[in-house]
């Protein structure tokens, strides 16, 4: 598979949004048509609709594998994460990526300025899990042991009372 580049991303961004732009025009079309209008017509705006809303899921279902991709070639290696120690932030940071409030509690996430997600912070979790680039662990037994698979430094304002519950803070 050729590498994706953010010129791709764009390219589909676009298609994206002119393929919701013509869904929105054919269901105007079809909302326009006036009560007691032939079968043929309301048939017609109907498949036409159901065209170019396919056409557009399409599009979304591409856009969403090339980023996917796109993060695939270029996000660092894998991280060991608790979700309920870690901040997303801090994670995010630690996975190259960037990103900022972007209001109503979403997050625009990026990786080399390239917008590779938009999520709420529990989406962002799911799709960084989905993408393979965090594996979570709930305490030191269950860590992977695979060496591709790196751990966030610890940051933990909690203290550990056991040895083994904090390995980051053993003697």
């Amino acid at each position: 598979m050729p590498a994706i580049t953010p010129a791709d991303i764009t390219r589909l961004e676009r298609s994206l949004t002119d393929a919701q732009a013509a869904s929105h025009r054919a269901m105007d079309r079809k909302r326009a048509l006036q009560p007691g209008s032939t079968r043929a017509r309301v048939t017609t705006a109907n498949a036409n609709w159901a065209r170019a809303a396919e056409h557009r899921d399409r599009c979304a279902e591409r856009l969403d594998a090339a980023r996917a991709a796109y993060v695939a070639q270029h996000a660092r290696a894998p991280i060991a994460v608790d979700p309920d120690r870690d901040s997303l932030s801090d994670v995010l940071a630690e996975l190259g990526f960037t990103h900022w409030e972007a209001g109503n509690g979403r997050h625009d996430i990026r990786l080399d300025g390239v917008l590779v997600c938009v999520a709420t912070a529990g989406e962002t979790w799911a799709w960084l899990r989905g993408v393979r680039l965090i594996v979570e662990r709930y305490d030191a037994r269950s860590r992977s042991t695979d060496p591709a698979i790196r751990r966030l430094p610890c940051t933990s304002a909690v203290s550990c009372t056991e040895a083994d519950a904090c390995p980051e803070r053993a003697p």
